[in-house]
């Protein structure tokens, strides 16, 4: 039995989905929840196999939960749903973790093959979205904003290195250690060095 949370603050849209959901044998339906806070509860008394997250929530953005929940629950598979056709967030939410992707204007087929795909460990993505996909891989690849040596200390920052560790790891003075630091700041548009982290992540910049 496939367990499902659905997540969406439209109480309408989250019931219809439901009753269509069990109407299938291998899937039921265990939680819901409008929100941020309300999905952290259901998760804590009730953990599923497949969290539906829509995209857009009253009090937060549903790529930046989809990171957030996936590291406090890493064997947790997300699909996002969405309303909109937006290349920028189904990319955003394939890096923030999320296993599948699929638009509110398909038809239940297509939710039920990405959540059985999903839950046999496969990554899935909406029918209608394989040509935005197809065309985001044949775009030649954008330059790295990063420098060589700006990704090795992103990289390190990662690793838990202070400044003075980095300058002895790199074998350069701590000062010009700085002065990457900085640079990296202002190319990513960060004020600290936690956000450097998450922010190269996010765009894809460093592996880590």
């Amino acid at each position: 039995m496939i367990k499902i949370v659905i997540v969406d603050d439209h109480i309408m849209f989250r019931q219809g989905l439901k009753a269509v959901i069990e109407l299938e044998s291998d899937i039921r339906v265990i939680g819901e929840a409008s929100n941020e806070n309300e999905t952290i509860k259901v998760l804590k008394k009730n953990l599923p196999d497949i969290l539906l997250m829509d995209i857009k929530l009253p009090d937060s953005n549903g790529i930046d939960v989809c990171e957030e929940i996936l590291t406090n629950y890493p064997q947790l598979k997300v699909i996002m749903i969405t309303a909109f056709h937006s290349e920028k967030d189904m990319i955003s939410a394939i890096r923030a973790g999320a296993k599948g992707y699929v638009l509110k204007d398909s038809n239940i087929e297509e939710l039920l093959r990405q959540i059985r795909l999903v839950h046999e460990g496969k990554n899935a993505i909406d029918f209608n979205l394989i040509d935005t996909v197809l065309e985001e891989i044949r775009k030649p690849n954008k330059k790295n904003i990063l420098s060589k040596r700006e990704q090795q200390i992103v990289k390190l920052i990662f690793e838990g290195l202070s400044n003075n560790e980095i300058s002895e790891k790199l074998f350069i003075s701590e000062s010009t250690v700085k002065m990457h630091i900085h640079k990296i700041m202002e190319k990513l548009g960060v004020t600290s060095r936690t956000l450097i982290v998450r922010e190269s992540l996010k765009r894809g910049l460093v592996d880590i």
